[in-house]
């Protein structure tokens, strides 16, 4: 996982079991999760099904808010509004007409942590990603 603006992160603990974070109250952010991706097996170019991602937030201070699918730089689908929080689970994003890869797939996970009106603990603006992958169609 990669974060765009690491400045409007108090903290990241990577472990085992994922990727623990805590964003700045106020703040937006942008993760990236570039996943490995065969393009061609036996001499046929893979399709992009889903990509998958499981993640839990400390509470409605840490939202989840859009996830890009990517091949490269080619947007395949946006999944806008979402206002994901809490035990989020494991999540299925299903990618159209499942396109053939042509470079590699990147899902791009926009996130808040928007302000809160009383004081909270730290985990209240947290994020743990356990998992982020692909379904990769013959």
């Amino acid at each position: 996982m990669q974060i765009e603006f690491p400045d409007n992160i108090k903290s990241v603990r990577r472990a085992g079991g994922g990727t623990y974070i805590v964003g700045k109250e106020g703040t937006t952010n942008v993760f990236h999760f570039p996943i490995p991706t065969p393009v061609i097996i036996n001499d046929h170019r893979l399709r992009v099904g889903s990509v998958l991602l499981k993640c839990v937030t400390g509470s409605n201070h840490a939202a989840i808010n859009t996830v890009n699918i990517n091949d490269g730089k080619v947007l395949l689908k946006s999944y806008d509004n979402l206002n994901l929080i809490g035990n989020i689970g494991l999540k299925r994003f299903d990618v159209p007409n499942s396109p053939e890869v042509q470079l590699g797939v990147d899902i791009v996970v926009h996130v808040s942590f928007p302000p809160a009106m009383e004081i909270h603990p730290d985990d209240a603006f947290s994020m743990t990603f356990e998992a982020a992958g692909c379904d990769f169609l013959p």
